[in-house]
């Protein structure tokens, strides 16, 4: 076992581990310092799109009739704006 999985698996919450183990799983990632540096680059950029007065979100690909639903998040809370 390496210092990084031993490191890895030192987190104390179970549920929080599962969920951190999968979304590894799924962006093809191997240690948390990988999967934080992919979060904390994510974040980075939400916030400076949105000091920039984009919404960020998310949104499904268009009905029958055209219609889609969105998902705004707003990553800075309103009094920090």
């Amino acid at each position: 076992m390496t210092d990084q999985t031993k490191r890895d698996n030192d987190i104390q919450n179970p549920e929080l581990s599962e969920k951190m183990e999968w979304i590894k799983q799924r962006l093809g990632v191997e240690s948390n310092e990988e999967l934080f540096s992919k979060a904390l680059t994510l974040l980075y950029q939400s916030i400076e799109l949105e000091d920039k007065g984009y919404k960020i979100g998310a949104f499904t690909e268009p009905g029958p009739l055209g219609e889609r639903e969105y998902i705004v998040y707003n990553i800075v809370p309103k009094s920090s704006l």
